[in-house]
């Protein structure tokens, strides 16, 4: 069973749904002000998606980062790295929002999806991807780096600001602590495209 192309579709068929009932996304979003009354957003605002580039760029780098850490850690692993993840870049989300006193409704599986790239960095570091926009192949750990900088920059100095990126952190360092549980297996790399 490939859980990944399971989540791609659930995300597929909800951004379809979305397109038809756009008054539920208020209620599957998660919305900071709410979300403790509404807990359910921790878990559904991660399967609907803004718009379809939004969509596009999530399922695509999912794609690639979920099915090669699913065959590292089997389909039950990687559901917990996957749903813990997102639950956590949604909480860290959460306080972000409470500390800037601003409460502005986040989707997408963005935070997720940083924690599978958290986890395979840590069991598959020097694995080559192709990092757009760059055109030639770089280690999994030197694109995670440049990641998790940018994201730290951009919370930091409110640069683009309509981008969870507190998210992707909450997400991101969610999963380099399940890459180091898991670190003790060894595995080969391949090159992916990013």
């Amino acid at each position: 069973m490939n859980y990944t192309i399971y989540i791609i579709g659930i995300c597929i068929v909800m951004f379809i749904f979305e397109l038809f009932f756009n008054s539920l996304v208020p209620i599957l979003s998660f919305n900071p002000a709410n979300a403790l009354n509404m807990p359910w957003q921790f878990i559904t605002a991660m399967f609907i998606h803004a718009n379809f580039m939004h969509l596009f760029a999530n399922m695509f780098v999912l794609f690639f980062f979920g099915i090669k850490l699913e065959r590292l850690i089997g389909g039950a692993n990687f559901i917990k790295v996957f749903f813990i993840s997102g639950i956590v870049g949604n909480i860290a989300y959460l306080l972000y929002s409470d500390y800037t006193n601003t409460y502005i409704p986040a989707l997408g599986a963005s935070g997720a999806i940083s924690g599978v790239l958290g986890t395979l960095t840590i069991l598959e570091p020097n694995m080559k991807i192709v990092m757009f926009p760059l055109p030639i192949p770089i280690k999994l750990k030197t694109a995670t780096m440049v990641f998790a900088i940018f994201e730290i920059i951009c919370v930091l100095f409110s640069i683009l600001p309509s981008i969870g990126h507190i998210c992707h952190l909450g997400g991101l360092f969610t999963g380099i602590f399940f890459g180091k549980m898991f670190k003790k297996n060894t595995y080969k790399s391949n090159i992916y495209f990013y």
